[in-house]
């Protein structure tokens, strides 16, 4: 009765799209664009900006991501309660996710979160210009 979060990717099947799990417990997960804004001539494919929304314009200059995961556990641990955690995904000590007690889910703080970042050079892009 209770589901785990997992993280899935849509596969192309013939005509169909399926579903493909990834990885369970992922609860949630937030991209920050890089974005190489040097004056023209001096781009050098290192970021200079981050942001969640590049407009039309920035997205040729995007040169790396940073993506960042809410890892929850998936097995219940009643004694344990996260409600006084929060968690920042983005880096910007803005709370992105805190679990709440809700009378219709008592037990949704009863799970262990972890927050794991990774920073992604997109090569085709930053190497080009760094060389």
């Amino acid at each position: 009765g209770r589901p785990i979060p997992t993280l899935t990717r849509q596969e192309l099947a013939g005509s169909t799209m399926t579903e493909m799990a990834l990885a369970e417990g992922i609860e949630r997960m937030a991209l920050l664009y890089g974005i190489d804004n040097a004056p023209a001539g001096a781009l050098d494919g290192v970021a200079d900006t981050y942001t969640t929304t590049p407009g039309a314009a920035d997205w040729a200059n995007v040169v790396s991501v940073r993506v960042t995961l809410l890892v929850r556990s998936t097995v219940l641990n009643p004694q344990y309660d996260d409600s006084a955690k929060t968690y920042d995904l983005n880096g910007d000590n803005v709370v992105d996710y805190q679990c709440t007690l809700d009378l219709a889910t008592p037990a949704a703080c009863n799970y262990k979160r972890k927050v794991f970042s990774q920073l992604v050079q997109l090569r085709n892009i930053a190497q080009r210009r760094g060389m």
